[in-house]
């Protein structure tokens, strides 16, 4: 007996973003590895994974603060306490408003996929679940595509 059912949804693109105020504090032309780097301490390898994806040096991928959050590590970033690397559409608005700016490259690989898990049968619910089902698959197709 099936319990329930998914649907596979986007993937979310970790992209290092910083403060444009920090950037203005170091030399143009600046390595990443010279900037301090902010961590999301459920993802400790976040950075390493990025640098051998990139061909980025990064002496110690390791030093710099943590934070639980991505919002609290994207107000770090927003703050000039470092550069994060975030998921890209969490910081959308930030970057198109230039509150944050993302100079280096996206990384391809270093994702998370999000699913959504249904109860089966929907019973009552279904028209109106099954709306919701479609647009958020909608909405994550046009926003991976852009």
């Amino acid at each position: 007996m099936t319990w329930c059912t998914w649907k596979r949804g986007r993937v979310k693109v970790l992209v290092p973003v910083c403060s444009p105020a920090l950037l203005a504090e170091y030399p143009k032309d600046c390595a990443l590895d010279a900037l301090p780097r902010l961590h999301r301490m459920q993802n400790p390898d976040a950075w390493q994974r990025y640098a051998d994806e990139t061909g980025m040096v990064l002496a110690n991928p390791a030093i710099g603060s943590r934070f639980d959050l991505h919002a609290m590590l994207i107000e770090a970033a927003l703050s000039g306490l470092g550069v994060a690397l975030v998921p890209r559409i969490y910081v959308e608005a930030e970057l198109e408003q230039g509150r944050l700016v993302a100079p280096w490259p996206l990384s391809q690989s270093i994702a998370k996929k999000f699913c959504l898990v249904l109860p089966e049968p929907l019973g009552l619910s279904e028209a109106p679940l099954q709306a919701f089902v479609n647009w958020i698959l909608t909405e994550a197709q046009t926003a991976s595509s852009a």
